[in-house]
């Protein structure tokens, strides 16, 4: 992108944060790829946004570009489960380690086995803590 596109569409977000069209400003941040928000992305997570905070970080990384992006998206799916877990909403924990862990077994073998035996505890606290649910060999 020449510095004068990025020149406009920088001139363009501070426009919509100004008139208070954020979630526009957000969108514009992500297609164009140029500025990642990070106080937004923070926010994301801090509030459950899981599935957001991926598509957010997504319109600047992918799941395998690099050791950070990998860890990162992890990092979120695991949250995601772990609260699902927390939550009693046994389905949607196991449709996340059936769809979305399956793109980390190559790091870790045992991610699937462990987060399905999560799955089967009326308190996954104390087993979660002997596992390396998050370990990853890259």
């Amino acid at each position: 992108m020449a510095a004068t596109d990025r020149d406009i569409i920088y001139s363009i977000l501070k426009y919509l944060g100004k008139v208070d069209l954020a979630e526009t400003a957000r969108t514009l941040e992500r297609e164009s790829g140029m500025f990642f928000n990070v106080t937004y992305f923070e926010e994301l997570v801090i509030n459950g946004s899981f599935d957001e905070a991926e598509e957010y970080i997504g319109g600047f990384t992918t799941v395998h570009d690099n050791a950070y992006s990998t860890k990162t998206i992890f990092e979120i799916r695991k949250q995601k489960f772990l609260e699902a877990l927390e939550n009693g909403e046994r389905s949607a924990a196991l449709n996340i380690v059936m769809d979305e862990f399956k793109t980390f077994e190559q790091y870790n073998a045992n991610l699937i086995p462990e987060s399905t035996q999560l799955l089967t505890l009326d308190d996954f606290r104390g087993l979660y803590m002997t596992f390396q649910l998050g370990a990853m060999d890259r």
